[in-house]
């Protein structure tokens, strides 16, 4: 069982690979048709983490909200929570 400090770090560091995660795929927007290497693997690195930390989550009895782009499969669309105002 994790305790609540460890809780909120879980927390923090779901929120942080998914910001991440909507940068990678925001870079990827921008590409278009050819996305480098490196942006792929980015964004594939940043949705193990996101799967990985809702398996903690999860397995401590705790809730997590689901996202569209959490997925491995997903698509690579930016996720539209984490859009940015210029």
């Amino acid at each position: 069982m994790l305790d609540q400090e460890e809780v909120d770090n879980q927390q923090k560091l779901l929120e942080t690979h998914r910001r991440t995660l909507a940068d990678w795929l925001e870079q990827q927007a921008k590409f278009s048709s050819f996305t480098p290497p490196h942006d792929r693997h980015g964004i594939r690195e940043a949705r193990e983490e996101i799967q990985r930390i809702k398996a903690v989550m999860h397995n401590a009895g705790i809730k997590v909200e689901d996202r569209p782009n959490d997925d491995l499969q997903a698509t690579t669309q930016p996720d539209p929570s984490h859009a940015r105002l210029i």
